[in-house]
């Protein structure tokens, strides 16, 4: 999200979301500054099912997309267009 606020020029947003990333980043229990958390608390759904029929849900756990796309956004850049905003 703040990737796209930078891209639509709403920059003081972008900022706010940032700031938050960053104190998600270093906040225990689970904050080493080292990545991001799929879910701020456990269980929380994704709106799928598994083939048999039981939700997928994110945990308070270290994310490997989370953290990508938090890098995304700290380097302001789009992933599907290939560029960094100005």
């Amino acid at each position: 999200m703040g990737v796209a606020y930078v891209f639509s020029g709403q920059s003081e947003m972008a900022e706010n979301i940032w700031q938050n990333l960053i104190l998600a980043q270093s906040m225990p229990p689970l904050g080493d500054t080292r990545g991001i958390v799929a879910a701020s608390h456990d269980g929380l759904s994704t709106g799928f099912l598994t083939p048999v029929q039981t939700p997928f849900k994110y945990y308070r756990r270290l994310h490997i997309a989370a953290t990508a796309w938090n890098l995304f956004a700290q380097l302001k850049f789009n992933p599907f267009y290939q560029t960094v905003s100005p």
